[in-house]
């Protein structure tokens, strides 16, 4: 039975393995500490512009540590997130985030065209991009909110049965449908990936699909044995080799 919530496994994490490499992206390595930091200091952030358990937000960012900060720190913060596939058109986006009741929308300066035209077709509230030159109107810059925030453990307590997490299909067969879970069952999941992967103590894992979808499953398996996970962003042949 699964006793903890998402922020209370990722406080272990950090608890069990705060000196150990959590986190790779090109020259900057992350310990736990330092990357649970940032993590609580989004998920704290989040909160602080009202957003409250059963609230969605709706992620469109492309790989990087980035990413993990907010997605992890909306669950850690007892939220309910959304990934959002950046391949998919622009009528899916706008679908999936008014089918979602999305309150935010958090995206980089790579998807800022899509996430300023989403804003546009959608009543979500608010805005929240991770780089300065992609902030619209009326919204905000992450790392200006999450200044002041405190990156020390404390996960908020939450209903373990309670909504954390809407994964949406392809829509092969009509509209994407959102595939809801709650954190007992997407835990479960995950713990489930840990042991059928075999997922060792210290294992080392280079991220080259999309971690708002299929990527993502293994994320959490790795942190909870101490490994680190090797970000690299849109799939180059060479990168894995290099990290290899």
């Amino acid at each position: 039975m699964i006793g903890r919530s998402f922020g209370g496994v990722l406080d272990a994490c950090a608890h069990n393995y705060p000196t150990e490499t959590a986190l790779v992206e090109g020259g900057s390595r992350l310990s736990y500490d330092q990357m649970l930091g940032r993590i609580r200091a989004s998920g704290r952030a989040l909160r602080g512009l009202g957003l409250r358990p059963g609230d969605r937000v709706a992620l469109l960012l492309a790989d990087s540590a980035a990413l993990l900060e907010v997605m992890y720190g909306a669950l850690w913060a007892g939220l309910t997130i959304v990934p959002l596939n950046a391949r998919v058109a622009l009528e899916d986006h706008v679908y999936m985030t008014g089918d979602a009741a999305a309150r935010a929308l958090v995206f980089d300066a790579a998807n800022a065209e899509r996430g300023h035209q989403i804003l546009g077709g959608s009543d979500i509230e608010l805005a929240i991009a991770i780089d300065d030159d992609a902030v619209p109107e009326g919204g905000h810059l992450l790392s200006r909110v999450t200044a002041e925030q405190s990156t020390g453990p404390g996960a908020p307590d939450v209903d373990l049965d309670a909504e954390c997490w809407i994964q949406y299909t392809g829509g092969t067969t009509g509209s994407p449908k959102g595939v809801l879970y709650s954190h007992r069952t997407i835990l479960s999941s995950l713990y489930s990936c840990a042991l059928e992967f075999d997922v060792r103590p210290g294992e080392v894992t280079a991220h080259v699909a999309p971690l708002t979808h299929a990527g993502v499953i293994y994320v959490l398996p790795v942190w909870t044995r101490g490994g680190a996970q090797v970000v690299q962003g849109r799939f180059d042949p060479d990168k894995p080799l290099d990290a290899i």
